[in-house]
C-alpha cells in the first residue's frame, strides 16, 4: 500500500475562555503505510465530540491531534486480533485515517439493532458513564427522589431512564421546551423544567417539595450550589459533570459552598472516572444495557453531524444547548 494523505484537526491557539472556530486547525500529513505485525490501517466513520475535551485536552498550539474516540473500519492489517472489514473503537482522534497497533482498539460491543455509532453512546463512555455513576456511586432506591441536571445530553437521559427502571420518581432539568418535552414525553421522565425560564428552588418547591435523594450532577458551578441544600439527610451526589465551567479556564466559581449544610445532613458527594473500571465489569454494564433496550425500557438518541470538516462545529454546538442525545460525527 503506497503512503496516503490524510486529514487531522489540531490546535491553531490557545483557548481563552470560550471555545471558539478559531481554536482548530484542519492539515493534511502524509501517513507511511509500511505497518509492522500487530498494526492495521483504519478509515474513521463516526468519531464522538464531548464537552470534558475542553478540559482534558492539550491547550497549546501544536500539530497533535485533537482527542476523540472513533469508531473506524480496518481497510488494511496485519494483526491476528483484527481482519480487514471488521470495525473497531479507540482513541484515535480528529483524523481521518490511522495506522495504530492492536492495543490501541478493540473490537465494538454488541449493539443489536442500533447503528455502530452507538458504541460511542449508549454502549460507550456516555453509557458507562450513567451506568456506574448510578450503579457504584448514588444507588438508588425505588421510591427516592432522582434529580439529572443536563438531562437532554449524552449522559443526563440514560442516567434518568436507568433511574425509573429503578423505580425512581425522576426530574430533570434541560435547556428548551423540546428537550423538556422529550425527556417526559418519551423517556417517561416524571417532571422536567426549562432551567432558563424556571428557577430550581420553585421547581424542586413544586416537584418534590421535601428534597432530593439522588443529584446526578452534570453542570457543576452555581446550580449544584443551590441544588445542595435541596439534598435530604443521607442524600447522595454524583458529580460527573461541570459543563458550566468549562470554559472558565483559572476562574471557575470558588463557592462559597455550603459544607456545614452538607456536613449536618450527611451527604455524600464522589466523582468516578469510569475508564478505570475493570474490563469485566465494563462488558456487563454494556450487556445490561443492550438488554434494556431490547426489552424497550431504554431509549437512545443521536445527534449526527455530516461531515469531517464539521467537527469543531458539532463540539462547539455542545455548549449552546443545540444537541439533544449523544453528538457525533459522521465522517
Amino acid at each position: 500500500m503506497v503512503d496516503v494523505l490524510v486529514k487531522k484537526w489540531v490546535f491553531a491557539k490557545k483557548f481563552e475562555g470560550d471555545a471558539r472556530q478559531e481554536n482548530f486547525k484542519l492539515i493534511e500529513e502524509k501517513l507511511e503505510t509500511n505497518m509492522k505485525d500487530g498494526e492495521m490501517f483504519t478509515e474513521a466513520e463516526f468519531i464522538a465530540v464531548d464537552p470534558y475535551l475542553r478540559v482534558e485536552q492539550l491547550t497549546e498550539e501544536g500539530h497533535d491531534t485533537i482527542l476523540g474516540t472513533q469508531v473506524a473500519k480496518v481497510l488494511e492489517s496485519k494483526s491476528k486480533a483484527f481482519s480487514v472489514g471488521s470495525y473497531v473503537m479507540g482513541e484515535l482522534g480528529w483524523r481521518t485515517n490511522t495506522i495504530c497497533d492492536e492495543s490501541k482498539v478493540e473490537n465494538l460491543p454488541e449493539v443489536g439493532d442500533l447503528p455502530v455509532s452507538s458504541a460511542l453512546g449508549i454502549y460507550g463512555m456516555s453509557g458507562m458513564t450513567a451506568y456506574f455513576g448510578i450503579h457504584d456511586v448514588l444507588d438508588p432506591k425505588s421510591g427516592e427522589v432522582f434529580f439529572v441536571s443536563s438531562a437532554a445530553g449524552s449522559v443526563g437521559n440514560l442516567a434518568g431512564q436507568i433511574a425509573k427502571i429503578k423505580g425512581c420518581k425522576v426530574i430533570g432539568s434541560a435547556g428548551s421546551q423540546e428537550k423538556c418535552d422529550w425527556l417526559t414525553k418519551e423517556l417517561g421522565f416524571d417532571h422536567v423544567f426549562n432551567y432558563k425560564t424556571t428557577k430550581l428552588e420553585d421547581a424542586v418547591s413544586e416537584f418534590s417539595p421535601s428534597g432530593i435523594d439522588c443529584y446526578f450532577d452534570n453542570v457543576g458551578g452555581e446550580f449544584t450550589t443551590a441544588m445542595i441544600r435541596h439534598i435530604r439527610p443521607n442524600g447522595r451526589i454524583y458529580c460527573c459533570g461541570s459543563i458550566s465551567t468549562y470554559n472558565d479556564d483559572e476562574n471557575q466559581p470558588k463557592g462559597p459552598y455550603p459544607w456545614y449544610y452538607i456536613c449536618q445532613q450527611n451527604i455524600r458527594i464522589e466523582g468516578k472516572d469510569v475508564r478505570s473500571v475493570r474490563k469485566d465489569r465494563y462488558i456487563q454494564a454494556q450487556q445490561q444495557m443492550l438488554q434494556w433496550v431490547q426489552q424497550g425500557k431504554l431509549k437512545y438518541r443521536e445527534h449526527i453531524t455530516t461531515g469531517f470538516e464539521n467537527i469543531p462545529t458539532a463540539f462547539l454546538e455542545l455548549f449552546h444547548g443545540k444537541t439533544i442525545g449523544k453528538a457525533v460525527v459522521k465522517v
